[in-house]
């Protein structure tokens, strides 16, 4: 039995910090700063930082106003009530 409430109440810590609409946020992040791309690599998510409850990296091909170049972007995703939401001045994209 003691064991169950253990379990219980780790899944109930964890899942108190879990975001909702990571992709989704990052989706919007790209279509926001974008013109158009024809490429977007996968997510690669690398954790927490000072700020950020999660920064996700990301390659992309497109065209910021510039012509179509490479980037390599990182997004701060901030937790807000469950829900992930981008900070955009703690998040850029940079020519490869």
């Amino acid at each position: 039995m003691k064991k169950l409430i253990l379990i219980f109440l780790f899944t109930l810590v964890s899942s108190s910090h879990a975001m909702v609409g990571i992709n989704r946020a990052v989706d919007d992040y790209l279509d926001e700063n974008f013109r158009e791309f024809d490429h977007v690599g996968k997510f690669i998510y690398l954790g927490p930082l000072t700020k950020c409850d999660e920064v996700v990296d990301v390659f992309v091909v497109g065209d910021m106003g510039s012509g179509e170049t490479a980037y390599s972007c990182n997004i701060c995703l901030q937790n807000d009530g469950g829900i992930a939401t981008v900070s955009s001045s703690l998040s850029a994209c940079y020519r490869d």
